[in-house]
């Protein structure tokens, strides 16, 4: 894929862009990023097992439709202070 040669110049640019608060201390990280099926098949069957499978569809993607598989998307995570 072409973008995966970009995503350590784009996780850089973020983590630097969102690293600290006017008190020093980070504000933003990034959470995920690209992750393989097979990664994606073991927590997507986590969270069935853990919360049913309707419940589960509505907070994490199945398998083969989530957008960190093809490198396009990832998780910004807002630190508290």
């Amino acid at each position: 894929m072409i973008f995966m040669n970009h995503i350590g110049h784009i996780r850089s640019f973020l983590n630097n862009r969102f690293r600290r608060n006017r008190f020093g201390r980070k504000r933003t990280n990034i959470n995920s990023k690209f992750l393989k099926y097979s990664n994606t098949l073991l927590e997507y069957d986590n969270y069935v097992k853990n919360y049913g499978k309707e419940n589960a569809d509505t907070f994490s993607a199945r398998p083969g439709y989530s957008e960190h598989q093809t490198a396009l998307s990832i998780d910004l995570k807002n630190i508290a202070i």
